[in-house]
């Protein structure tokens, strides 16, 4: 066997005498393969359509190969390339569940991030993983005209759990004794030390419902991840507003039977990756700006930050209050037209604003508390209004936790633009309770204070 290569012949090492020889050039060889059509395929410097992507076999009549020592120089034969294949770890994320039970604890008032203080009887019940629903009615006591915690739950965390951000459901059931005039108000998620002093608040929600007797009520909370300290646990507290005025208080009992459902997670450590063969270039996307209460802003200092549930609440861009750092009116201002029902105002955050609009439309009163807010200018805005009852709420609650030093509150008690009736309007007293005080009225020293919209 042997080739002509350069108009020479030569014969492999390895191919004794006698076998047969091919006194052919590697042009002739070649020559059959130029002349056969395939299918879907064109020859030459014209695109091929291949139908399929495996190469047709071509067999040479050529036997046996040459071996690799024995090829001139000018052939490189074509190494052969397996692909690596990199597996894919699997891992599993189990989300925490906590049973409400009949198990009480004593820790103090210090574990509630609220900013409401307690009823007149208030309790304390335990929520473990894995634990047997509570029972028993616990009753509380709560006094008239007022908004006040009445239950807490305490979840014991286990120390491998990942404190993530994302979504609580919280569920309250009532019992067989519940007044007509009592509210849930709103809901509050701790997180609290060893020493049962509150840290953080995880997140909150303003329910503001009317509950009746044997009746389960869901609320979904959006919850910020945590870095806890050793022995950290999460406090649910549930705040309840009576509305029946006059001097008393009203009896209303409830059930600790309830699951919580957290965003926490357990998850076991990932297997070790495999080295890759080659590691792709990645260009981080930039994290755009996140603000934070007590910050300087747009003419004042950042107060509130909406959060999921809020009027106006938006998961892509931040919104929420700015507060200017003096009061807008001085000691004694007053709410102003006393006897006059104004219509259209409301609690809920986000309702300031038209408030202060209803209000200076209706009462002509100069030097009032809406008309000092909405007349402002200051830092270079001139949109600034009296915050609703709610929004003073979330602002107090802020200002109980020192989280907005620099907003320099420095009174006994602030107006809210929502009017209880046409003789009383809600009075925000710091670091306390939201009171209906007296419109005319200057027995706590009443100012004003003006927030803006961002």
């Amino acid at each position: 066997m042997g080739f002509n290569w350069g108009g020479k012949k030569w014969r492999p090492a390895n191919v004794p005498k006698g076998q047969p020889k091919i006194n052919q050039s590697i042009e002739e060889l070649l020559k059959p393969l130029s002349e056969k059509k395939w299918k879907g395929n064109v020859w030459g410097s014209q695109i091929m359509n291949v139908e399929k992507e495996t190469t047709p076999d071509v067999t040479p009549s050529v036997t046996p190969t040459p071996s690799s020592s024995s090829i001139p120089p000018s052939v490189t034969p074509t190494p052969t390339v397996t692909p690596s294949i990199t597996p894919t770890p699997s891992s599993s994320v189990s989300l925490l569940a906590f049973q409400q039970t009949d198990s009480t604890f004593s820790n103090g008032e210090s574990n509630a991030c609220s900013p409401y203080g307690p009823v007149y009887t208030y309790n304390q019940r335990t929520a473990t993983i894995g634990g047997s629903a509570g029972t028993a009615d616990v009753t509380c006591q709560i006094d008239n005209s007022s908004v006040q915690w009445g239950l807490q739950s305490k979840l014991t965390i286990p120390s491998d759990t990942n404190w993530n951000a994302g979504t609580w459901t919280v569920r309250l059931r009532t019992s067989s004794t519940v007044p007509s005039e009592l509210k849930l108000h709103s809901i509050y998620i701790c997180r609290v030390n060893s020493s049962n002093v509150s840290q953080a608040t995880i997140g909150s929600v303003s329910v503001n419902t009317t509950i009746a007797t044997n009746t389960t009520y869901t609320a979904t909370i959006s919850g910020s991840s945590q870095t806890p300290s050793l022995g950290d646990y999460v406090n649910i507290v549930f705040v309840f507003e009576n509305t029946k005025t006059g001097v008393g208080t009203q009896t209303f009992t409830i059930k600790s039977n309830q699951v919580i459902n957290s965003p926490f997670s357990t998850a076991p450590s990932p297997s070790p990756s495999p080295t890759p063969t080659a590691t792709p270039t990645v260009t981080p996307t930039p994290s755009p700006v996140v603000l934070t209460l007590n910050q300087s802003y747009q003419g004042g200092i950042i107060v509130y930050i909406l959060q999921s549930g809020d009027t106006g609440y938006d998961a892509n861009v931040q919104h929420g209050l700015i507060m200017p750092t003096t009061d807008t009116g001085g000691v004694n201002t007053l709410w102003g037209c006393f006897g006059t029902n104004i219509t259209g105002t409301t609690s809920s955050i986000g309702s300031g604003q038209a408030n202060t609009t209803a209000i200076v439309n209706q009462c002509a009163t100069a030097g009032i508390a809406a008309r000092l807010c909405d007349d402002l200018t200051s830092g270079g805005y001139s949109d600034w209004y009296l915050p609703s009852k709610d929004e003073w709420v979330q602002i107090n609650g802020a200002y109980s936790q020192s989280l907005i030093p620099a907003a320099n509150l420095n009174g006994n008690a602030y107006w809210t633009s929502t009017q209880y009736d046409a003789n009383t309007a809600w009075l925000q007293k710091l670091n306390d309770e939201m009171v209906n005080e007296t419109k005319n009225s200057t027995g706590q020293s009443p100012r004003a204070r003006a927030v803006r919209s961002f």
